[in-house]
């Protein structure tokens, strides 16, 4: 079944609630990993044949998937915090975009993580080039303090992955996912 019984979703958004991420049940769906639900997402935005834009440094994984989608990465300029407002704003001036896939927290392979000044700023560049994005945050809840999520700051324009293997055990292979209401069907 597609949808889980709302009693496993309330419980695990209860505790996505208690490490600050703001969990609504109703926009939370399980998957089988963050790398199955970096797929799913790409699938729920028809992100097919596409160019999607990324860090310059980026995971693995998403190598992997796009080749199976036919999608290109348009890999960004980046500095000790991540990536940089600037050169997001110049792909999106020089081109049409759609996805911004990114890792706000401990960056894989970079393990840089984004202030909420950084944080801010791309996401009001997302919001005037239309973008959606993809915040990875797998390693999200491992800092005793990170700044705010990505989804806390624009649930309605970002597609929020974790998974239980990084914080919690290795052999876990439980990702979940927090999807904008327009895109969860």
């Amino acid at each position: 079944a597609l949808f889980q019984p709302l009693s496993q979703r309330q419980r695990v958004s209860q505790w996505l609630r208690q490490h600050d991420i703001a969990a609504d049940p109703e926009r939370l769906l399980f998957n089988y990993g963050a790398q199955n639900g970096l797929l799913l997402s790409l699938l729920a935005l028809g992100a097919t044949g596409e160019t999607i834009l990324c860090e310059g440094l980026t995971y693995p994984g998403l190598n992997s998937l796009a080749h199976s989608l036919r999608l290109q990465l348009k890999g960004l300029a980046m500095d000790e915090e991540g990536l940089l407002p600037e050169a997001l704003e110049k792909a999106c001036q020089q081109g049409h975009y759609r996805i911004l896939y990114l890792i706000p927290t401990q960056q894989n392979p970079t393990t840089a993580t984004m202030s909420l000044a950084r944080r801010q700023a791309l996401l009001q560049l997302c919001e005037k080039y239309q973008l959606w994005v993809i915040e990875d945050d797998v390693h999200g809840l491992l800092p005793t303090e990170r700044p705010e999520p990505l989804v806390n700051l624009a649930p309605e324009r970002v597609c929020y992955l974790g998974s239980l293997s990084k914080g919690i055990s290795a052999g876990l292979r439980i990702g979940y996912m927090l999807l904008p209401p327009q895109l969860h069907a």
